[in-house]
């Protein structure tokens, strides 16, 4: 079998807003010049899910799950995952693990990429995705043996590592003791 990730890029964004009316006031610096000129204190209504609104990970959730559904993606029953919003797409002798908008397909070679482009078409991949960037965090390396993948290593070194950078830096310090 054969890895792939995928992140979707502006997930929240491309999912409709669904709770009720919402409506934001836009920061300044965030405004077209021509509105400083004509408004006072422009308000405007929010259509799509706004990260870190209070319903936008369960609209992005449905939006999600409609879209793969879709495409012919049938969810698992439950996990041990989903209490953290794991879940799983079985299709094609894929599956789909997914963490709120990053993908992990795992299958054979041909089939994963197949899966891919399906749910690149109908969700759009961010295209810097990268095969060996990390999935939320952890680097997966197959194993293999017999010419098969026997097993997948599960690595977070590199991110424990770069959180002591970063706290080091933050509390200006070079060495830890």
């Amino acid at each position: 079998g054969d890895l792939a990730h995928g992140d979707v890029s502006g997930a929240y964004t491309k999912a409709p807003h669904r709770r009720g009316r919402t409506f934001a006031r836009i920061p300044k610096r965030h405004r077209p010049q021509w509105w400083n000129e004509s408004f006072y204190d422009p308000v405007v209504e929010v259509l799509m899910a706004l990260y870190g609104e209070e319903s936008a990970d369960a609209d992005w959730q449905t939006y999600r799950d409609e879209k793969m559904k879709e495409i012919g993606w049938t969810k698992l029953k439950a996990s041990v995952f989903q209490k953290t919003y794991f879940e799983k797409y079985s299709h094609k002798k894929v599956i789909a693990t997914i963490y709120t908008d990053d993908f992990l397909l795992g299958g054979s070679f041909d089939k994963i990429w197949e899966a891919y482009e399906e749910i690149d078409s109908v969700l759009g991949f961010s295209p810097n995705t990268k095969d060996d960037e990390p999935f939320i965090g952890i680097r997966l390396s197959p194993v293999q043996r017999d010419g098969q993948t026997a097993a997948i290593f599960l690595d977070q070194g590199h991110l424990a590592r770069a959180l002591v950078e970063r706290y080091k830096k933050d509390i200006g310090v070079s060495v830890l003791r």
